[in-house]
C-alpha cells in the first residue's frame, strides 16, 4: 500500500475553487440555453440548430435567430468572466451572469 501527500498552497486552492466556480456558470448557461430551445419546442439546442439546413423557410429563420442569439450568449459569458489583472477577482454568480445575458430576440 501506497500514500501520496499532496501539498495544496492557499493559492492552489483558491485556483480550484474558481475552475470550480467557472465550471457551475458555464453549466449554468448551458441550461438556460437548452431550456430556450425547449421553449420553442425543440429537443435540444443543436436539434433547434439543425434546422438551418431545413427547406421550410419558417424553421430557417428560428434556427439562424436562435444560432445568433446562442453566440451571442457564449460571447457575453466569456466577457463577463474573463480573467481581469491576476485573475483572482471574484466571479459573478450563475444567477447574475445569466441576468446580464442577451435576452432572446424572439
Amino acid at each position: 500500500m501506497t500514500f501520496q501527500l499532496h501539498i495544496r498552497t492557499p493559492k492552489d486552492i483558491a485556483q480550484a475553487a474558481r475552475a470550480e466556480q467557472r465550471a457551475q456558470i458555464v453549466a449554468a448557461v448551458d441550461t438556460h440555453i437548452e431550456a430556450r430551445a425547449r421553449m420553442l419546442g425543440y429537443n435540444s439546442a443543436v436539434s433547434c440548430v439543425s434546422y438551418r439546413a431545413s427547406k421550410v423557410q419558417s424553421w430557417v429563420d428560428e434556427a439562424e435567430t436562435f444560432s445568433a442569439w446562442r453566440d451571442s450568449v457564449w460571447e457575453a459569458l466569456i466577457a463577463l468572466c474573463a480573467e481581469p489583472g491576476d485573475g483572482e477577482a471574484p466571479l459573478p454568480d450563475a444567477e447574475s451572469v445569466i441576468a446580464a445575458l442577451p435576452v432572446w430576440p424572439g
